[in-house]
């Protein structure tokens, strides 16, 4: 998670972060997430508070990311 020093613990994960930054799907997050909407919630439910540009952003990284885990455990094709 993108992070700098701060002394502040977001009430909604229990993770210390930048209010203005996505919570952390903590299970702290996860269980007070649920009991709210019925459902658990995904990284765009964590970044739903935050500015549309830092939103827009995070959500372009994460899928960045999660590409590149994606092409690493891909087993590599043989050739015939």
């Amino acid at each position: 998670m993108l992070c700098a020093k701060t002394t502040f613990i977001c009430p909604e994960c229990g993770e210390p972060h930048i209010p203005e930054l996505p919570h952390n799907l903590t299970p702290m997050y996860r269980g007070g997430f649920y009991k709210k909407n019925g459902r658990g919630p995904n990284w765009e439910d964590a970044a739903a508070h935050c500015h549309p540009d830092v939103r827009k952003e995070f959500l372009r990284i994460l899928k960045e990311v999660k590409k590149e885990y994606r092409q690493k455990k891909e087993p590599a094709k043989s050739r015939p």
